[in-house]
C-alpha cells in the first residue's frame, strides 16, 4: 500500500510541474481534469495491487500526452495526432 501512496503523490507532483510551466494552461488543465477522472474510475473497481499498478501506468500514459506533457512539451504545438482523435479531450 505504501508503493501505490508513492506512486500517487508523484503523480501529484508530476502534475503540478506541468500545470505551472504550460503555455496552454487552460487545455492542460482540462485534459488532466479528464486524466485523473479516469484513474479514479480505474482504481475504484480494482481488488489487488497489479490492478492499481495499471491504473497509475495508465494516468501517467494519459498524462503524458496531454499538452506541456512529455508528448507535447510544448503544448498543442506539434502535439502528436493521436489526441485529436479521442473525443473526451477537447483538442
Amino acid at each position: 500500500m505504501r508503493f501505490l501512496l508513492i506512486i500517487f503523490i508523484n503523480l501529484a507532483q508530476a502534475s503540478l510541474r506541468q500545470r505551472d510551466s504550460c503555455n496552454d494552461q487552460e487545455i492542460n488543465n482540462e485534459c488532466l481534469a479528464v486524466c485523473d477522472a479516469e484513474y479514479f474510475d480505474c482504481s475504484k473497481n480494482c481488488e489487488n495491487s497489479d490492478c492499481l499498478r495499471k491504473c497509475a501506468e495508465e494516468v501517467i500514459a494519459c498524462e503524458n500526452s496531454c499538452p506541456c506533457g512529455a508528448d507535447c512539451p510544448t503544448g498543442c504545438v506539434d502535439c502528436p495526432e493521436h489526441l485529436a482523435t479521442d473525443t473526451t479531450l477537447p483538442f
